[in-house]
């Protein structure tokens, strides 16, 4: 869990920064309610992110330059998306797109 802290979490937060970790499941986010702005910002091995229920904001920029990113699970808990959360996520679907077009973007 990176919210929870201890040794697994700081080998994951290590892996987003050496590019080796490639997907963040709701259980490596678990007890997390905000994604804070620039959390993940150039994480180019990610490629697959599952947000848990709990989160209800995506900061602006969390996920820019995401390059490898291609899945988001984003839970209908969410209210709010930061300017620019997703810049430069090319490789998301059009379906994934269309749905955050919903949602209120700031």
């Amino acid at each position: 869990k990176l919210a929870g802290g201890g040794e697994e979490s700081v080998n994951k937060l290590a892996g987003l920064v050496d590019g080796t970790v490639t997907e963040l499941t709701a259980e490596d986010l678990e007890g997390a309610t905000k994604i804070r702005d620039y959390a993940f910002q150039g994480s180019n091995s990610l490629e697959s992110i599952a947000l848990p229920n709990e989160v209800t904001y995506i900061g602006q920029y969390s996920f820019s330059n995401c390059t490898g990113l291609t899945n988001i699970d984003i839970p209908d808990s969410i209210v709010e998306i930061g300017a620019k959360a997703f810049r430069k996520c090319m490789f998301l679907s059009e379906k994934k797109e269309d749905a955050l077009k919903n949602l209120k973007i700031m």
